[in-house]
C-alpha cells in the first residue's frame, strides 16, 4: 500500500487505504504459503479490516480438515521436454492459427534519468534472464504435442542505440519508428530468446529502454518484477555485490507441473458448472455501430486512441467507491458495461477481462504467463441504476475470482457458443484495468518511469484499458481498424467521459435515462430529425428515386 505500517489501525479498511483486488491476491497467496490453506479473495472483501479478518483467519485455521488446502508448490526434477501450462497452450494454439503475427507481443518502455552505467545495465539484464528460466524458454512440437525447453547458458544481447547527435524532434521520431518496428516484429516460438530490448541513449543523463516480450512467457504482473529485479541487480553490480536477491525457490515450470496435478477434473467441473450457469441461454453479439462491413474472417488489424480522464473526475469516482464499498476495478467495469448498454441499446452485455490467476502460494515473485480470461455478464434491464449495476458487478467479480482456475478454452468447450469466423466467441470487447503492484525502483540520483507503448493490432472489436497515472485516469481504446474509423473512436471516447460524469452525478437514476452525447451532438441530432425540408424531385416516383440511390 505504500503506507507506514505504524499509521494503520486494526479498524482501517484495506480498500479505503488504497487496496485493490490484485493486492488482495498477493495477500491470499502469502497466507497460502504461510498457513497452507486456501484463503479466498472474497474473505478480504467481506472482512476488510485487520480486526475482522484476523477472526476470519482464525476460523479458517480451525477448520483445516473441512476446507480446501493447497499442496505446496515445490521445485521438481527437470526433464528435457516440459509440458505447457493451460495459459501457454492457449497462446500456442493462437500462434498456430495466426501465423507470423505480432499479436501477442508485449511492448514495454521505461525512461531512465540520471547517470547510468551501461555495462552494469547489460550485466543486470542478463542476470534476470539467468534468474528466471521462463525468460530462457523456447517452444517446440514433439510427437504432435507442444513442449517447452529451457535453454541453459545463454547471453542475450542488449542493443545500444546512441541518439545523442540528433535534434530533440528527430530523437522522438526515431524512437517512435524503432518502437513501431519492434512491436510489429513477430517472434518464432521455437527460437529464443523470446524478448528483445534496446537501450537508447538520449543524452548523457537520459536513457530509454524499449522491451518487447512474447506473452507466452510474460504477463502484466511480471512487468513490475522484471524492472524491479533488473534494477536490483544493477545496484548490486555497481556495489560489487555478488548476490542482491535470494534464489527463487521455484520456477514457472514447477508451477506448470503443480497446476496439472492440482487442477483436477473435479475442480474443473465444479468451476465449469458456475460458468455454465452464468453464461446460459442466448449469448448476444455486441452490436456496436460499425463504419465498415465486418470481414468474413476476423482480422486483427488495429490501432490505439488514448484519452486521460482528469484527476477531478477520478477523485469523484474514488469517493463513490468509498461510499459503496467497491473497488476502482468494479466501478470502472460497471461504467463500461453500462456505457455499452446505452451506446448499443442492448441490455445483456458480455465483456471479457484478464484475471491475474496468481491466487496460488509461491508464484507471487515469478515471471511468466499466469493470466486467464473471464467473462462478466451484466444485466442492464429493469431500469437498473448505476448503483445497482456496480453492486451486481461486484458480486460477479467475487464469483469470477473463485472460479478463475478453469482455462478459458474449457469454458468455451462447455458453453459451445455459436461459432462464426468473423468475431470472437462469447464476447467481442475486452476490459483491462492496470494496477501497479510495486513502486518503480528508486535509486540514488536515478529515476525510472514507465512510458506508454502501444501495439498496432486488435484482438477484439474494441479493448478498453485503464490505468491510474499522476494526471488522472489514462484510457486506451484499442480498436479494429477494419471495423472503425478513428473519428468514430474519438467520439466514443468523448461520450465515455461524459457518461462517467453523468453516472457519478446521478447514480440512483436509471442508466437508460443518462446522457452520453455532448450538447453539440444533441443539437445536431435534434436538427437532423426536425429538419424535414429538402430538394425533392417532384416528377420522379419512389421506385425511380430508389434506383438512383442504388
Amino acid at each position: 500500500l505504500g503506507i507506514d505500517s505504524s499509521a494503520i489501525g486494526i479498524n482501517d479498511n484495506f480498500f479505503e487505504l488504497g487496496g485493490h483486488s490484485l493486492l488482495a491476491t498477493k495477500i491470499t497467496s502469502r497466507l497460502g504459503v504461510d498457513f497452507s490453506i486456501l484463503v479466498q479473495i472474497r474473505d478480504i472483501f467481506e472482512y476488510p479490516t485487520i480486526k475482522h479478518f484476523s477472526k476470519r483467519l482464525t476460523f479458517l485455521l480451525g477448520k483445516t480438515g473441512e476446507i480446501d488446502v493447497f499442496t505446496p508448490l515445490q521445485s521438481v526434477k527437470r526433464e528435457q521436454y516440459e509440458p505447457l501450462s493451460f495459459a501457454q497452450q492457449r497462446l500456442w494454439i493462437m500462434d498456430k492459427i495466426v501465423t507470423n503475427s505480432a499479436l501477442y507481443n508485449v511492448p514495454i518502455a521505461w525512461r531512465l534519468k540520471g547517470k547510468w552505467n551501461i555495462e552494469m545495465l547489460k550485466k543486470g539484464y542478463n542476470a534476470i534472464i539467468h534468474r528466471h528460466e521462463i525468460l530462457r524458454t523456447v517452444f517446440h512440437e514433439v510427437d504432435g504435442k507442444p513442449v517447452q525447453i529451457v535453454q541453459q547458458d545463454i547471453t542475450v544481447p542488449l542493443s545500444v542505440i546512441d541518439l545523442r547527435y540528433l535534434s530533440p524532434e528527430d530523437k522522438t521520431s526515431k524512437i517512435e519508428n524503432i518502437s513501431k518496428i519492434e512491436a510489429k516484429k513477430p517472434f518464432d516460438l521455437s527460437q529464443g530468446p523470446l524478448l528483445r530490448t534496446h537501450l537508447i541513449i538520449m543524452d548523457n543523463k537520459e536513457l530509454v529502454l524499449l522491451c518487447t516480450i512474447h506473452h507466452i512467457i510474460f504477463d502484466r504482473w511480471s512487468l513490475d518484477t522484471f524492472i524491479n529485479e533488473w534494477m536490483s541487480f544493477y545496484q548490486a553490480f555497481l556495489e560489487n555485490e555478488t548476490e542482491k536477491l535470494p534464489p527463487l525457490p521455484v520456477q514457472y515450470i514447477d508451477f506448470t507441473k503443480w497446476q496439472k496435478s492440482w487442477l483436477t477434473e473435479d475442480i474443473i467441473q465444479k468451476q465449469i458448472a458456475y460458468w455454465g450457469k452464468e453464461l446460459r441461454g442466448l449469448l448476444p453479439i455486441l452490436e456496436l455501430p460499425l463504419d465498415y462491413p465486418r470481414p468474413i474472417i476476423q482480422s486483427y488489424n488495429g490501432d490505439t486512441y488514448q484519452i486521460v480522464i482528469p484527476n477531478k473526475l477520478l477523485e469523484k469516482i474514488k469517493v463513490f467507491n468509498s461510499k459503496e464499498g467497491v473497488t476502482l476495478f468494479a466501478t470502472l467495469l460497471a461504467s463500461y458495461q453500462g456505457f455499452l448498454s446505452r451506446y448499443t441499446n442492448q441490455k445483456d452485455i458480455l465483456v471479457g477481462s484478464p484475471i491475474a490467476n496468481r491466487n496460488y502460494p509461491g508464484v507471487e515473485d515469478l515471471i511468466g504467463f499466469f493470466a486467464n480470461t473471464v467473462v462478466y455478464r451484466a444485466d442492464c434491464s429493469n431500469n437498473i441504476t448505476f448503483k445497482e449495476l456496480v453492486q451486481q458487478i461486484k458480486k460477479k467479480m467475487l464469483d469470477a475470482q473463485e472460479n478463475q482456475d478453469v482455462p478459458f478454452e474449457k469454458v468455451i468447450e462447455a458453453i459451445q457458443p455459436e461459432r462464426d469466423m468473423s468475431y470472437s466467441p462469447l464476447f467481442q470487447t475486452m476490459f483491462v484495468f492496470h494496477n501497479q503492484l510495486k513502486e518503480l525502483p528508486k535509486l540514488l540520483d536515478h529515476s525510472v518511469e514507465k512510458i506508454p507503448r502501444h501495439m498496432n493490432g486488435a484482438k477484439f472489436d474494441i479493448t478498453i484499458a485503464m490505468e491510474e497515472i499522476p494526471t488522472g485516469l489514462q484510457v486506451d481504446f484499442e480498436y479494429n481498424t477494419d471495423l472503425f474509423k478513428v473519428s468514430t473512436i474519438k467520439r466514443m471516447a468523448q461520450s465515455f467521459e461524459i457518461w462517467l460524469d453523468e453516472i457519478l452525478q446521478f447514480p440512483e437514476e436509471p442508466i437508460e435515462n443518462l446522457r452520453i452525447l455532448t450538447k453539440n451532438e444533441e443539437k445536431q441530432l435534434l436538427h437532423e430529425w426536425t429538419n424535414i425540408e429538402g430538394n425533392y424531385q417532384k416528377d420522379v416516383v419512389i421506385q425511380e428515386l430508389f434506383e438512383q440511390q442504388v
